[in-house]
């Protein structure tokens, strides 16, 4: 972890790069700084030139980490603005993506004429190859993600139409990166020496699958891809069981891929999208059905609840899944749970 508070007396210090470890600078006047990250004494190998305005009282602290290819940065920070010039930009050695998982706090980042508001829960996409302006008004706290962009596999104008488009929670891969790269923050020391590879592999092929995703293009990617997506699409369905409306088109909408890539992920495990909606509805009937057994619900109840509209399409699906009618089940497995 690294921590730093700036006064007029460290600018000599700073300058003369005297400070073993520090990540965050609290500067009083527009200055040019250079973010040299360390960890566990080693320097970390990134240096992003910015420039930073912040107040007087300013304190910040950076946690990073090295997973493979991607670095992994829990930043907290109060108030500042960080601002990335075409200068700086020129005199970059390397470019990077760089991706903002918000936690907490509001900001914007402006890149491209665009801005993306800061939302917790939500994520943002910027290119250290071009200028780029990072405001917050107050305490923030947010996971940065580092991947090369030349690793990512993407083509770099996609990466340039993805930067500064705000990514809300709703996207899968969204979600997906909050939770892995918030598991290997937490877990830094035991993830980045015996998992660091697959997991700096998994951070990047999620990125790039989100990069893909909110510009347009289906994210196909590695297997690891895929079924991530098949299982956020799995739990979707789940919660949504009770919809009678649930059909492919749907999914797809909701999850900002096409009809025909939801049917690709399901053939993934030789199923389709339509067959495991239908299986998951006579599952829960199955379990409600044998937890009712005074019969407080009709059969035709417990069909809608888990979204058949017509009592007799139910009763001939359940017979043809469990060879008994929802009468009979609910007569004979009262108390009984169906395992898949």
């Amino acid at each position: 972890m690294a921590r730093a508070r700036w006064s007029d007396g460290n600018r000599r210090e700073f300058k003369e790069g005297l400070w073993p470890v520090w990540a965050v600078v609290a500067v009083l006047a527009w200055v040019d700084v250079v973010l040299q990250l360390t960890h566990s004494g080693a320097r970390w190998e990134t240096q992003i030139p910015v420039a930073t305005a912040v107040g007087a009282s300013f304190r910040g602290r950076v946690s990073p980490t090295t997973f493979g290819i991607t670095k992994v940065c829990d930043v907290s920070a109060g108030a500042q603005r960080v601002i990335r010039s075409r200068r700086l930009v020129a005199d970059a050695s390397h470019d990077d993506l760089l991706l903002s998982l918000h936690l907490s706090g509001a900001g914007a980042l402006t890149q491209d004429g665009r801005q993306a508001v800061f939302t917790p829960g939500g994520a943002a996409v910027y290119d250290t190859s071009r200028p780029y302006v990072l405001s917050f008004p107050g305490e923030t706290r947010q996971i940065v993600v580092q991947v090369p962009w030349r690793d990512l596999g993407v083509d770099h104008a996609r990466i340039e139409a993805a930067a500064a488009r705000p990514l809300p929670m709703t996207l899968p891969a969204v979600r997906m990166l909050h939770a892995l790269a918030t598991e290997a923050v937490q877990s830094a020391g035991a993830q980045a020496s015996r998992l660091g590879e697959p997991v700096g592999r998994s951070l990047a092929e999620l990125a790039a699958a989100l990069i893909l995703e909110c510009t347009g293009q289906e994210p196909f990617g590695s297997p690891d891809v895929r079924m991530g997506l098949l299982a956020s699409i799995k739990v979707d369905i789940r919660h949504r069981i009770a919809d009678p409306t649930l059909d492919v088109s749907t999914l797809a909408r909701r999850h900002h891929v096409s009809v025909r890539y939801v049917h690709a992920l399901f053939a993934d495990v030789a199923e389709s999208p339509a067959s495991f909606v239908r299986r998951e509805r006579l599952r829960l009937a199955y379990d409600l059905l044998g937890h009712d057994p005074k019969g407080r619900h009709t059969v035709a109840g417990i069909a809608r609840q888990v979204g058949f509209c017509d009592p007799t399409t139910f009763t001939r699906a359940f017979r043809a899944e469990f060879g008994c009618t929802p009468t009979e089940h609910r007569a004979t497995h009262t108390g009984a749970s169906h395992e898949a």
